[in-house]
């Protein structure tokens, strides 16, 4: 578990801060962090729950591929009405 978690952690920070190098705000890229760990956190669960259910390798990181990008499109999706909600309202 701490190996997932410290792979976790340095990935989310590293692309985070990567984005810094093309011109994102560094406090965008603080938050892309937190985006990053809350995905990788839903792979690690979903790939942990696919092997309890007895699936092999292949199969268990496809299942955590596919949660992970259920919750990365739907905090896109928010992400993207909220920022048509602030403009329609500023």
């Amino acid at each position: 578990m701490i190996f997932w978690a410290r792979s976790i952690a340095v990935s989310s920070v590293f692309f985070g801060l990567v984005h810094t190098l093309v011109g994102v705000p560094l406090g965008a890229a603080f938050g892309m962090i937190f985006g990053g760990l809350f995905l990788g956190y839903q792979y690690r669960r979903a790939c942990r729950k696919a092997y309890g259910q007895g699936l092999n390798d292949e199969q268990a990181h496809g299942e955590a591929l596919l949660t992970s990008t259920a919750y990365h499109t739907l905090h896109n999706t928010l992400a993207v009405w909220l920022g048509i909600l602030i403009a329609v309202l500023l």
